[in-house]
């Protein structure tokens, strides 16, 4: 979906999401805590860390400015594989696991003289893995 040429310049942030409630999970002593499966991106890219400004777990992305009609590219590496992925087979049954999976994304978007609006988008795994990254559209 394209907002009209008319609305103008859009800004965009970008947030992996989360949508799993961990407030009730249960946390044996010596399991894995809330915090540390919070830190998990599930899927298969994630946003490189430090590129486009984006935080340390490649979570988010800055606010960039898309003009009616353009794109953008964003960075994007393989997620990381929880710590509890353990053994010598751990990192190839996390990426079997993760490879068919879409990013799931939160936009926010801002236009001058609108409320912003916030949207969800799955991008399917061809789509995420072209190089550099996923492309944002206006």
């Amino acid at each position: 979906m394209r907002p009209p040429d008319s609305l103008g310049p859009v800004r965009v942030r970008l947030e992996v999401r989360d949508d799993r409630d961990r407030s009730d999970d249960p946390e044996p002593a010596g399991s894995v805590s809330r915090q540390m499966r919070a830190q998990v991106i599930r899927g298969s890219p994630r946003f490189r860390p430090g590129i486009d400004g984006a935080d340390g777990l490649g979570r988010t992305v800055e606010t960039f400015r898309l003009e009616p009609g353009d794109q953008t590219r964003l960075a994007t590496d393989p997620t990381l594989r929880p710590t509890w992925y353990e053994g010598a087979d751990g990192e190839q049954r996390w990426r079997e696991q993760c490879r068919d999976a879409p990013v799931r994304l939160w936009t926010v978007c801002e236009a001058d003289g609108h409320r912003p609006w916030r949207f969800t988008r799955e991008v399917a795994p061809g789509e995420a893995r072209t190089p550099g990254g996923p492309t944002a559209g206006a």
